[in-house]
């Protein structure tokens, strides 16, 4: 077994292809920095850092991946640089070790082949790769989408202008990228389009570039929208808190047999994509390392991570109508650095719950309405109606699923309750409110007497906003009701 940890650099201009990349190499538990351009990159090696791999994109904007290698060789840097290329790129391997490049790989990225590449150039890695160990999530989608918004501009002022490098370096971008998100047939005319800006074809770029646009148009379209029937489909949320209850106990009793038959039971049931990739993992746990330590701990993490997600789904259905008023106000007083905390607060939960793209809305319009309020100015809401109106779509669909999540009537342990404040306390004092809000959020299930629950609710809308100073003093009076 090796001991080493492994630092690898990636370098791509497409945050999609940093994305995907970076996953892929996630079960190898390298320490993986990735920057979007050379000159980043450049910068990193001047400062010191070591790497054992770089990953470097050929074609980028500005500074490409060739002449960013030719850079590096010349400031005496001896590390080894694979070229990231497109599949019609690898017969030009001798202009690549010209530059200085040791090998390369296509794109998109087989994981077969990225794991022999990496075998070649670093000794002693024991993960065994058994079947691909990533696929396109609703966060990659989310990525994608800022990608090919970008893309679109670039690609509509580039004809504007007859300006074919910059066209040609963001189709050759979007190429892999839409092949990254399961679109291998409309990455075929990205490929078509890209080699006609090569050939300096220029009618058929232009009989075709409508087209692409239209493409990557109503992808944004597509992703924009928050649907609930994919990404939030619950899953049959008790009997698998029991079956990975079974689980746990089957691992530390060292029953692989029971193990095995929980899981063919599982894998009967609704289940989230998600949530089956993770009872993969359970399985793998066991039958290629068979490590019933770690797969026990898996379960136990498992299950918190479930109950977490639960009420927070449940939270966050309560509070959303609250929420939307509130930035209203904020924005009717023109109150914009309350309005931009608020959106910051929001940003978190909607990322928690797996929003991902609501999420990085929420981002753009805190960081327009903090520049507002450190600089002066009017704030031009600009996106926040759609964003407002996405966001009362997501309250309506929350509410629709939320009668399979609402709390029982089990009465609140009360002393694991007051340990429970104490640790919760001692977070928010120290401001590290998602910590405090995973300790409450759990306990949100349970019926409390006298005015508890309406005081921990309280709580957890506060440190959804990062007042850590008012949660504290809302845990100091939760804790004396608790003790009364």
């Amino acid at each position: 077994m090796n001991d080493k940890s492994y630092r690898v650099l990636i370098v791509d201009d497409v945050e999609t292809n940093l994305y995907v990349a970076r996953n892929l190499m996630e079960p190898y538990k390298f320490q993986i920095d990735t920057v979007d351009n050379g000159s980043m990159a450049i910068e990193l090696i001047e400062s010191g850092i070591t790497y054992d791999l770089i990953f470097m994109d050929h074609l980028m904007p500005n500074l490409d991946g060739l002449e960013t290698t030719k850079i590096l060789r010349k400031k005496g840097y001896q590390g080894t640089v694979i070229a990231l290329t497109a599949s019609n790129e690898g017969s030009n391997d001798k202009e690549f070790i010209g530059c200085g490049i040791d090998d390369f790989i296509t794109k998109p990225i087989n994981v077969q082949y990225l794991d022999t590449l990496l075998r070649k150039w670093l000794n002693g890695l024991d993960v065994v790769i058994t079947q691909p160990l990533f696929e396109p999530s609703y966060e990659l989608r989310s990525i994608f989408r800022k990608d090919a918004e970008k893309a679109i501009i670039t690609l509509k002022k580039t004809i504007e202008n007859n300006d074919m490098k910059p066209f040609k370096t963001t189709i050759h971008a979007m190429k892999s990228a839409l092949i990254n998100i399961g679109e291998e047939k409309k990455s075929n005319l990205a490929d078509e389009l890209e080699t006609a800006a090569r050939n300096g074809d220029k009618a058929f770029i232009t009989a075709n570039i409508d087209d692409f646009i239209k493409i990557l148009e109503d992808l944004v379209a597509n992703f924009t929208s928050y649907e609930l029937e994919d990404d939030f489909l619950l899953d049959d949320t008790d009997l698998l808190i029991d079956e990975l209850y079974f689980i746990k106990d089957a691992c530390e009793n060292y029953d692989e047999a029971a193990v095995y038959e929980a899981i063919n039971r599982l894998n009967d049931m609704r289940l989230k994509k998600e949530t089956r990739h993770k009872i993969s993992k359970i399985r793998e746990l066991l039958f290629y390392e068979s490590d019933y330590e770690s797969a026990s701990k898996f379960c136990r993490d498992f299950l918190n991570q479930t109950q977490v997600y639960l009420n927070t789904l449940i939270i966050t259905a309560r509070l959303l109508p609250e929420r939307i008023a509130r930035m209203d106000r904020f924005l009717e007083n023109n109150e914009i650095k309350s309005f931009a905390i608020e959106v910051h607060g929001l940003k978190s939960v909607l990322r928690i719950i797996g929003v991902y793209s609501l999420g990085s809305d929420a981002e753009e319009l805190e960081n327009k309405a903090m520049e507002i309020s450190v600089d002066g100015g009017d704030f031009q809401p600009g996106s926040y109606p759609d964003f407002r109106a996405s966001l009362l779509d997501l309250s309506e669909k929350l509410n629709r699923i939320i009668p399979e999540l609402e709390e029982n009537d089990e009465v609140v342990d009360i002393d694991m309750f007051i340990i429970a404040l104490g640790e919760a306390k001692v977070a928010a004092l120290e401001f590290d409110s998602i910590r405090a809000l995973e300790i409450l959020t759990s306990f949100n299930v349970f019926s409390y007497a006298g005015q508890i629950k309406p005081l921990l609710v309280e709580t957890i809308t506060t440190l959804t906003v990062f007042d850590c100073e008012k949660a504290v003093e809302l845990i100091k009076k939760m804790e004396e009701a608790a003790n009364e």
